[in-house]
């Protein structure tokens, strides 16, 4: 019905064969369509305004007719309630039916008790039936879970109802949806012109065959009332076939543009709070990896500058323990540094490892502020989001924000296929579950692109039969062996979950690739009985964490990579750069160094013992810790301590009857001699351990004022990395009218972490 396909219908035949008539009934078939294309009256959507709804409630049943012909059309649309195959509702409605447009009719319709009802929908002319559309519709009430509903994390575990509960999930979009057009696609599988809820029904159906009892899915798209319906039904179905949903939507829950009020809308009206079917949210989807990138990188340099002067005193002071003058442009102004400085060592070394330390401290607040919202929202779902490929550098990702998710997401296309691949992806492993100071790993993309490499000049190298429309059949074969090749690293390194790209087979057009464990008509290839294999084998039972005997020991600060260089080297080649080279007939030379981390890992199965990884930072308290600086130079009273830092949670004032009032950073504050005292919480960023008391080294908060320390506050108890430190004390005389600071400091060694500043007016 638009200006270019105004009065034309289509009709397709799903079979590749084109010897259509030479197929039993298939003249008749034809016929039967033909008349059906010629006719020009249709139901184009159809079926109650709800998928959910609640016991007794009145929705809105209605229907979208459809005329491709030039001329009015009287015809009747009927609506029909059933519920155990019996009709409780029936109503019907004339309708006109314009020309070469769509005409809308609705009818009010009752729910009853609780259960499963189905909603059909006929259109009529001249009496005969032309049309049906049948949905279902749950009169559901929501209970919400008791707290052993809800999956927890406890050490290295996901623990459900107090039992270890490995994570055996993929990543699903239903099996029809990866060849939409851009457009379509882009309103996301949950909106209710792509929804199909007897085609997802079906997928659940398998995926419970498999024994998955996890999907990870992303809600596209910012108008819920085109989708909210369709998560909820989905949920419910989830919900019957024992499977939990992680849910993406990172329009709104992406830290670095986080929407409060976005949030707390979807919570209430999908009706997730308290919802046990919820594993968890996927705030931010493969967001770490390209912080580095050099279109990104211009972003960060107005906080870069703020914070040189905050941690370093001044841009003089940092230059001096940096050995180099400060990155400028033309005009004189401070910018970031260039990519290649952070990928290979030279004399600015010292200046990347604060530049990284800079990203870490900057990434973490923003993760702290959004998520200490949503877990105010939500305190019963656990959080986590996909970092993306970590290829040449790691990224902040690796570092940053691992003090305010439950569990590290790895993803992972760029690994050779090879034995070097499968030691640097298990290398990456270890060194997450170090960083993390514990919490479960799990993989949360990783696969092979049958068709070749992915994105727009890939069309060009597109590996394709197209006599069968279907990948290369040794590409099956290749699919089987990467996954394989992780499932050795899994065993090794012990993970806690696995969620590989993707469910649905099929072309995915908006970015040319084809990465389905599942072919289009529902066979599992044979990646897919692998994992399968896997997932009943070894990820769900319960099993004991392997203890190591070979501990290795890293500086990140020893090379401008960092942590890249311990297990990249100079930088293996992308598999998808080898195999975008066989396609095209070529060959990429040289063979990759890899780093100390891959090789340690090789060594360690060679000698048949468990391995971890550690820095010399790990072990020590803010009493013995190294007096270091970042880039390990001296400390000086003016640097960033290296393995000692802390940020903020919250702070707050402690007025005179007992109350609290919030302090943001910068804030100025009346009501100054009210204030009679003040409690703060602040997180360990780093490995040192801080030592609660009043001995040397010993962690206190101070309160300063134009560089006078007005008060020390002690901490409650000794906070090692990643947990946190409460700070208390009353009866202080805050200066009124003045600037003041709160710093963290190991007494009588060195000043620490982020600097807070407030003032109290009178």
């Amino acid at each position: 019905v638009s200006a270019t396909v105004m009065g034309s219908s289509i009709g397709c035949i799903g079979l590749q064969t084109q010897k259509l008539m030479e197929l039993p009934g298939m003249p008749e078939l034809i016929l039967d369509m033909t008349r059906a294309l010629l006719r020009g009256l249709y139901l184009y959507e159809a079926g109650a305004d709800k998928f959910v709804c609640k016991p007794g409630e009145v929705c809105t049943a209605g229907a979208k007719i459809l005329n491709t012909t030039q001329d009015f059309a009287d015809v009747t649309v009927r609506f029909t309630v059933q519920k155990d195959n019996r009709p409780v509702f029936i109503a019907e409605k004339r309708v006109l039916a314009m020309p070469r447009t769509y005409t809308e009719c609705t009818h009010p319709v009752q729910f009853g008790e609780a259960g499963g009802y189905t909603v059909r929908t006929e259109l009529f002319a001249n009496d005969a039936l032309l049309d049906t559309v049948t949905q279902e519709v749950f009169a559901h009430v929501y209970r919400p879970g008791a707290s052993k509903d809800f999956v927890r994390v406890q050490g290295r575990d996901f623990v459900l109802d107090k039992k270890q509960w490995n994570l055996f999930g993929i990543s699903y979009w239903p099996l029809y949806f990866p060849s939409y057009d851009r457009e379509e696609y882009w309103m996301g599988w949950l909106d209710k012109s792509n929804y199909d809820p007897i085609e997802v029904e079906k997928d659940l159906v398998r995926l419970e065959q498999m024994g998955m009892n996890c999907l990870f899915t992303r809600l596209d798209g910012n108008i819920f009332g085109r989708s909210i319906e369709q998560l909820k039904d989905f949920m419910l179905r989830l919900e019957r076939h024992h499977m939990r949903l992680s849910l993406s939507y990172a329009n709104a829950t992406n830290p670095l543009h986080y929407s409060p009020d976005a949030f707390r809308a979807l919570m209430e009206q999908a009706e997730l709070y308290k919802n046990p079917t919820l594993f968890g949210h996927d705030i931010s989807w493969e967001t770490g990896h390209q912080f580095f990138m050099e279109n990104y990188l211009p972003q960060w340099q107005d906080g870069w500058e703020r914070w040189i002067c905050e941690r370093y005193g001044s841009v003089e002071n940092a230059e001096r323990s940096w050995g180099i003058p400060v990155d400028r442009d033309a005009a004189g102004a401070v910018i970031t540094p260039p990519k290649r400085e952070l990928e290979f060592d030279g004399p600015w070394r010292v200046k990347i490892c604060a530049f990284r330390r800079y990203m870490d401290d900057f990434l973490s607040r923003v993760w702290n502020d959004a998520v200490r919202d949503m877990r105010s929202v939500d305190p019963d779902h656990i959080i986590g989001y996909r970092m993306g490929c970590f290829y040449k550098d790691t990224g902040p990702a690796l570092t940053a924000t691992n003090k305010h998710t439950d569990y590290s997401s790895l993803e992972g296309y760029s690994f050779m296929e090879d034995e070097n691949g499968r030691y640097a992806s298990q290398c990456l492993t270890k060194v997450s579950q170090l960083l993390t100071g514990g919490k479960p790993v799990v993989w949360v993309e990783y696969g092979n692109n049958l068709i070749g490499s992915s994105g727009n000049s890939a069309w060009s190298a597109l590996m394709w039969e197209r006599e069968t429309l279907t990948p290369p059949a040794h590409r099956y074969h290749d699919q089987l062996r990467y996954y394989e090749q992780f499932f050795r690293m899994f065993r090794a390194c012990d993970i806690a979950g696995s969620v590989p790209w993707w469910y649905a087979g099929g072309f995915r057009r908006v970015e040319c690739s084809y990465c389905g464990l599942v072919s289009p008509d529902g066979t599992l290839r044979p990646a897919a009985r692998a994992y399968e294999a896997l997932g009943k084998e070894w990820l769900l039972p319960e099993r004991k964490h392997k203890t190591p005997t070979r501990i290795i020991s890293y500086d990140p600060d020893l090379h401008a990579a960092g942590w890249g260089k311990f297990y990249l080297g100079s930088g293996p080649i992308d598999r998808n750069e080898n195999s975008w080279a066989a396609a095209e007939g070529r060959t990429i030379p040289g063979v990759p160094e890899y780093g100390i981390g891959v090789h340690a890992c090789r060594s360690a199965e060679e000698d048949g013992v468990e391995i971890a990884f550690t820095t010399p930072g790990f072990g020590t308290t803010s009493a013995n810790t190294p007096l270091l600086a970042v880039g390990n130079v001296p400390y000086c009273g003016n640097e960033p301590m290296k393995y000692l830092d802390g940020e903020f949670n919250t702070v707050a004032l402690i007025q005179s009857d007992g109350s609290l009032v919030p302090v943001k950073n910068g804030a100025k504050i009346r009501g100054a001699e009210s204030a009679i005292g003040l409690r703060a919480e602040a997180g360990n960023l780093r490995e040192a351990t801080w030592l609660a008391g009043s001995q040397t080294g010993d962690v206190v908060l101070q309160i300063r004022c134009k560089k006078r320390i007005i008060a020390e506050l002690p901490m409650q108890k000794d906070t090692p990395y990643l947990a946190d430190a409460v700070f208390e004390a009353q009866n202080i005389v805050f200066p009124p009218d003045e600037p003041l600071q709160l710093r963290l400091s190991a007494k009588d060694r060195c000043e620490f972490g982020e600097i807070w500043t407030f003032e109290l007016t009178r």
